[in-house]
């Protein structure tokens, strides 16, 4: 007769061989004076672009429910990047292109970040040549 065990033993193995889903490949968290430099990088070299440090903002489908929330703001421009929203998931930044003459609203970002389900860290703007941070609650 055939144990019971060795038959379980065997469908563990067998099943635990067989990928389920691909997973999303996740970052490892950088540190805040890296991250302040890559907003740097990023802000210098666009216009009308700010980004925004959002926790937990780790891989390519987080983008998906936070460009579903920042979109719908009136100051989004949605003809550039992924509707007006793009993501590095190195740097847990989230680059959000400004209508023409347009500015952020550091209050409707941080709400669409928490609606997607993201703690919102802080905002980087690029004034006068020069990196402007604000924390975000």
């Amino acid at each position: 007769m055939f144990n019971r065990h060795i038959f379980i033993t065997l469908m563990i193995l067998i099943f635990s061989s067989l990928p389920l889903w691909s997973a999303p490949e996740i970052e490892a968290e950088i540190t805040d004076v890296e991250r302040a430099k890559a907003a740097k990088a990023f802000l210098s070299s666009e216009e009308n672009v700010v980004t925004l440090y959002a926790k937990d903002l780790t891989c390519e489908t987080c983008a998906i429910s936070i460009r579903k929330k920042l979109t719908t703001l009136r100051f989004v421009d949605r003809k550039r990047f992924n509707k007006g929203v793009d993501l590095d998931a190195k740097t847990q930044l989230v680059l959000i292109a400004l209508r023409s003459g347009k500015s952020a609203n550091p209050e409707s970002l941080s709400k669409a970040v928490k609606d997607a389900g993201y703690k919102p860290v802080r905002l980087y703007e690029w004034e006068k040549d020069a990196l402007k941070t604000t924390s975000l609650k």
